[in-house]
């Protein structure tokens, strides 16, 4: 039996955590890859516990292949004891298959509680996403919601990704690059070849790394991984969307900056580009440094 306590801290606000979902995951294995609230006002976090049971007593007899067991609860901060139950308190949990959107289990309250029994769900192979949403309205205008989520996966390879150095580095001995690219790929509607990439990439970063080319090169290495972008899905948008505001194909004599009425119209492409970047970092593929 394999258990992950997730302390995944959110401090009394909407703040969503994500747990990253690693390759090769016959048992789930979960990684801190959470982003934490620096608000410490509130004094309580949300915890949640995966324990994948597969195979022993404690499995679903009725689960013909994978059984995980999922409990999540409210705490006080550093205080390893459960708080008082508040009315309008309520604890869900739903796992949502990665494949194709759909919520597969779900648990919902039935009374003000603050933490949800231990239960026990069954799993066809695949990735899953499974989120604890915390929620209590205190009056009509003061309602607060903190959730934490986790992604597993069962009997399937989980979609790794390679880096930007991975696909972009190139050196004396390989003026080309490194790794050859599969194909074009298509950033902000305009089609890009190997040698398209490694021009903008080659271009000069003194005065700092102009935002196009950074978004660029970030997203292009998730799309020549093939990898899973569902965790980063709003990044991507974020990215794709400003590029294709610009009305022309990037190149090294066209690498821009975000305006400030950009940002406020399609989005902060710098933390789009440093999402992803942590993305890659926690998801990264075996032998990406070759």
């Amino acid at each position: 039996m394999k258990k992950f306590k997730l302390p995944i801290i959110t401090l009394l606000s909407a703040v969503v955590l994500t747990i990253g979902c690693k390759k090769d995951l016959k048992n789930p294995m979960l990684t801190s890859d959470a982003t934490y609230s620096s608000d410490t006002t509130g004094g309580f976090i949300l915890l949640m516990d995966v324990t994948d049971v597969t195979g022993t007593s404690q499995a679903d007899p009725a689960c013909g292949q994978n059984s995980i067991q999922v409990k999540a609860y409210e705490w006080f901060k550093n205080r390893h004891v459960s708080p008082t139950v508040s009315a309008k308190d309520r604890i869900s949990i739903t796992i949502i298959s990665n494949e194709t959107g759909a919520v597969v289990e779900s648990y919902a309250p039935d009374a003000d509680a603050n933490t949800t029994p231990l239960q026990t769900y069954c799993l066809p192979n695949g990735c899953y996403t499974i989120k604890a949403h915390f929620s209590h309205s205190a009056s009509a205008t003061s309602v607060v919601n903190y959730d934490v989520s986790a992604s597993l996966c069962f009997g399937v390879e989980a979609l790794c990704t390679y880096s930007q150095g991975y696909w972009f580095a190139n050196n004396t001995q390989h003026p080309d690059g490194v790794h050859a690219w599969p194909g074009d790929i298509t950033i902000g509607g305009y089609s890009y070849s190997n040698a398209d990439g490694l021009a903008i990439w080659n271009t000069s970063n003194a005065g700092g790394i102009p935002d196009a080319k950074k978004a660029f090169s970030q997203l292009a290495a998730i799309l020549l991984s093939n990898a899973d972008q569902t965790p980063i899905a709003s990044d991507i948008a974020t990215i794709q969307n400003w590029l294709a505001s610009l009305g022309q194909k990037l190149s090294p004599t066209f690498l821009p900056m975000e305006s400030d009425a950009d940002v406020i119209t399609y989005g902060d492409v710098r933390t789009a580009a440093d999402n992803i970047s942590n993305y890659i970092t926690t998801h990264e593929c075996a032998g990406s440094g070759d």
